[in-house]
């Protein structure tokens, strides 16, 4: 099975790189010391469709977390604890499409978002 991780400032997701699914979750950084603080810890599947849409299928690997939509499990902030969608963060994409970082896509070719930013 294919993994990658997804990072952010509360901690690190270790996520199937097929379905989205979250395998572990390794909280710490900045903003969160234990699970349970309304981290990551919520969180069951990134948008792993969306994301390779949006970056021409290309293979994540090691992400920000921003950079992805995900289904978390609202619990405590809903009566019925239901799974709710939380869009990727376009702002922060538009922001980092400016950056060179370049992908490596499913074909073996590079993609660097910067080139295609007007496309979107």
């Amino acid at each position: 099975m294919a993994t990658f991780q997804a990072r952010g400032s509360w901690g690190a997701l270790t996520v199937d790189a097929n379905t989205g699914r979250v395998l572990a979750l390794f909280p710490g950084g900045e903003a969160l010391t234990t699970i349970g603080d309304g981290g990551y810890d919520g969180i069951i599947r990134l948008d792993v469709s969306e994301w390779k849409s949006a970056h021409r299928r290309c293979v994540p690997e090691n992400e920000d977390i921003l950079d992805f939509g995900y289904w978390y499990r609202a619990g405590f902030e809903s009566e019925n604890g239901s799974v709710r969608y939380e869009p990727p963060a376009a702002d922060w994409r538009e922001e980092y499409a400016q950056h060179s970082r370049y992908y490596r896509c499913e074909d073996g070719t590079l993609y660097r978002p910067e080139d295609h930013a007007a496309t979107r």
